[in-house]
Order: C-alpha cells, then structure tokens, then sequence
C-alpha cells in the first residue's frame, strides 16, 4: 500500500491492502456474528460462514481507512 496519507485516498489500494490482511488474517477485523444473516443449506453452511467472516473483515477494513479520511478533512474543515 502506498505509504503516507496519500494511501488512504487511494481506494484501489485501500481494497487491495484490507484484501490480502483478511486473507492471511481474518481475526484482525473480526465480524459481528449477529450482522451475518441466516442461513438454512446446512451442506454448504461452513463455505457460506467463511465468506461472511472475510467480507465482513473487508468491509471493517475499509471503514477503518474511511475513518482516517474523515478524520484527516475535519481539522482542514474547522480552519479553514
């Protein structure tokens, strides 16, 4: 990921970055369990199960960086 602020305004490395920390390290950005919705195919439940938990990591991944955006515009909006 490019370094520096500038890498948190790039939105392509931003998915890439949160990408492969999920995919070596889902536990990182652990989903909420009560945030997956049910499912009832009991023969392909555990398949199901571990996408939820890699695209549940992607996404607070990625709100992580949303988060360092805003972060970085409201001191620039307050002085200016």
């Amino acid at each position: 990921m490019t370094s520096g602020m500038s890498g948190i305004f790039d939105l392509t490395a931003v998915r890439q970055s949160c990408w492969q920390t999920c995919e070596s390290d889902p536990g990182r950005f652990p989903a909420d369990p009560a945030s997956v919705p049910a499912y009832s195919h009991e023969d392909t439940r555990e398949q199901f199960w571990a996408a939820a938990v890699f695209f549940g990591c992607v996404d607070l991944c990625e709100g992580e960086y949303r988060v360092k955006r805003i972060a970085f515009f409201v001191p620039v909006a307050v002085i200016g």
